[in-house]
């Protein structure tokens, strides 16, 4: 059973809270659903891009939570949470998954599930040729090398050699 602790985020702090998710987790892989009893359970984005969240002033209103996915390449997309009355977390897996709970007035609920992106593994640069191979490279061109001369020196001979003419 994992033990998971839900943190009320004061109101006073939503906005540099929301700042700092942005920043800890822009790129990481985001599910936004959006739950109310008109709708039922609505999926917004499932695996997209997080690029940023934001609390949005409107003026004499109360503020958005503006969640936006994608990134530059891909286009970005808004979804807002209005009129939000409380925030929650949840760090199920500190440092690999962490919930957030975004509550507005009229009873509609936005869940950000926000994963770290599956890592590649480490690039590998092909080798031209095995360890052990490359190691005796030295050792086999020293010999050729000598063939080489040997051969060089027995064409010599043959050339400087007398020449025999046989009586048939």
């Amino acid at each position: 059973m994992t033990n998971t602790l839900t943190h009320d985020i004061p109101r006073a702090i939503w906005g540099p809270y929301f700042d700092g998710l942005s920043r800890m987790y822009q790129g990481w892989r985001v599910t936004v659903e959006v739950l109310s009893s008109d709708m039922g359970d609505q999926p917004v984005a499932e695996g997209a891009r997080l690029y940023a969240i934001t609390l949005e002033p409107r003026g004499d209103e109360p503020p958005a939570v503006l969640i936006q996915t994608g990134d530059d390449l891909e286009g970005v997309h808004d979804h807002y949470a209005d009129a939000p009355i409380a925030v929650r977390e949840v760090n199920t897996q500190p440092g690999y998954e962490a919930d957030v709970q975004i509550e507005s007035l009229g009873g509609v609920t936005t869940l950000l599930r926000i994963q770290r992106r599956a890592e590649l593994p480490p690039a590998r640069t092909p080798s031209r040729l095995p360890t052990a191979r490359a190691a005796s490279l030295p050792v086999a061109g020293a010999v050729l090398g000598l063939a080489f001369a040997g051969l060089a020196v027995w064409l010599v001979m043959q050339l400087l050699r007398p020449t025999e003419r046989r009586a048939m």
